[in-house]
């Protein structure tokens, strides 16, 4: 087996009634992996470039949660200096401040020792102010689009809202972030903080989102997060589409690693569609789910239908060798009406989690602006999904915060950070203590 992404696509309806009567909603998975024949050789003869960008506003001052005695700067200067055993030879590390001013602490250092990286660090603590997400970002960028860096990573933490800039400042800052092959991991830091905001800044990246609601969190989020960037093995990943006539394609999402609705995608008159997919850890399953509108058959034909092919083209990042592997994309029509009766499952539920995500984070959105209402017949929606597919503790959880909603006509943060972190992670179990949920140490 070469070196490659094992790279697989399927229709969660395989089989479609050749006589049906209207077009046949699909879902359509993508989804890859790196082959066997990829070791951590494959990943550990690059650079990276890392920034992290620090909020030093004076709520950073406050401590994690009423009753605790560590405040936030404390646990995030921790966590950033563990970062130092993570940087490499040919790596650089730069330090960014930011409040309702910005500060570059470092530049691109290499070979900094580490008595005097900890001293950068601690200095967080003599800043305060406001927040500006967008200038922090922008620095951040700045900073890393002139580095010479196989990878480039903003570690970006926050644990507010923008005061002295707005969201969309923000959302356009990590758009152009992303032009420029950069990726954010954002992290939130205790319970105030918009959650759904920061999971934007995130996906126009292809990045991560963390809770932080601990100094072990911290810590452990940290190292996650340079360990990941060290263990890319394949960059700049695009699927590029070519649809046939009259197939619809509408809304996308990434199942894995992290669940997040991507977006509506339009079809130009070309029936051509570019997706940008990120970068590949060693290890790690990636999958996309598309919903596709399969039109109905103008004659009784019958046996296999083209709706398409798909292009995946990618960078090996040990080598700089360019892959492209294309794959049709191919439903069946037939006239045995119990063949249609077959389903994936399995793609059925991812796409069930990925609608949950994307309630969410509408269902935040209506909380945002006062629409109460429109919010609880969302969180009724999720409810009945999370039924649907099992998931019990979900359920609860959002039903708990239904009843708080009826009774207060608010939800707290705190419910709403855990939730929509619940909901990024429903498709990946293996994602360590931001999956476990204590219903009842939430909501009493």
């Amino acid at each position: 087996m070469e070196k490659k992404l094992v790279f697989e696509s399927r229709f969660h309806k395989p089989y479609i009634y050749s006589k049906v009567r209207d077009d046949v909603e699909n879902i359509l998975q993508v989804q890859f992996k790196p082959s066997e024949k990829f070791t951590s050789s494959d990943a550990g003869t690059k650079s990276v470039d890392f920034c992290i960008v620090l909020d030093v506003s004076g709520s950073m001052q406050e401590p994690f949660t009423s009753g605790s005695t560590q405040k936030k700067i404390d646990a995030a200067i921790q966590a950033a200096k563990k970062v130092y055993d993570f940087i490499g030879p040919s790596d650089t590390i730069s330090i960014v401040f930011y409040s309702d001013k910005v500060h570059t602490i470092l530049d691109k250092g290499t070979n900094i020792r580490r008595d005097e990286y900890e001293r950068l660090i601690d200095t967080a603590r003599n800043y305060s102010g406001a927040t500006n997400i967008t200038l922090g970002l922008r620095r951040g960028k700045e900073i890393l689009h002139l580095g010479k860096g196989t990878i480039k990573r903003i570690i970006f933490l926050t644990d507010g809202l923008p005061t002295e800039d707005t969201e969309e400042d923000g959302l356009r800052e990590a758009s152009d972030i992303a032009e420029k092959k950069i990726t954010i991991n954002a992290l939130g830091v205790g319970n105030d903080f918009n959650y759904v905001y920061i999971e934007k800044l995130a996906q126009k990246t292809r990045g991560t989102t963390y809770h932080m609601k601990s100094r072990d969190d911290a810590v452990k989020i940290f190292e996650e997060v340079f360990q990941s960037a060290k263990n890319t093995i394949v960059k700049n990943v695009t699927a590029k589409f070519k649809f046939s006539e009259r197939v619809r394609v509408k809304d996308f999402y990434r199942a894995l690693p992290e669940t997040t609705y991507m977006g509506k995608l339009e079809l130009g008159k070309d029936r051509l569609l570019e997706v940008d997919l990120g970068d590949v850890e060693l290890g790690k399953v990636y999958e996309y789910l598309f919903e596709v509108a399969i039109p109905k058959p103008v004659t009784e034909y019958q046996g296999p239908f083209k709706a398409g092919e798909v292009t995946l083209e990618y960078e090996l990042t040990a080598t700089g060798e360019r892959i492209s592997d294309k794959k049709d994309l191919i439903v069946e029509l037939t006239g045995d009406i119990e063949k249609t009766y077959s389903e994936y499952a399995s793609v059925y539920e991812s796409y069930i989690k990925c609608q949950i995500n994307k309630l969410d984070m509408l269902m935040n959105e209506k909380l945002k602006v006062g629409d109460g209402k429109t919010a609880k017949d969302l969180i009724n929606e999720i409810i009945k999904k999370a039924d649907e597919i099992g998931d019990y503790n979900l359920k609860e959880m959002y039903e708990n915060m239904l009843e708080e909603l009826i009774r207060t006509g608010k939800i707290s943060q705190k419910y709403l950070i855990v939730a929509s972190n619940q909901t990024t992670r429903i498709n990946n179990q293996a994602v360590g203590s931001n999956q476990e949920v204590n219903v009842d140490e939430i909501f009493g």
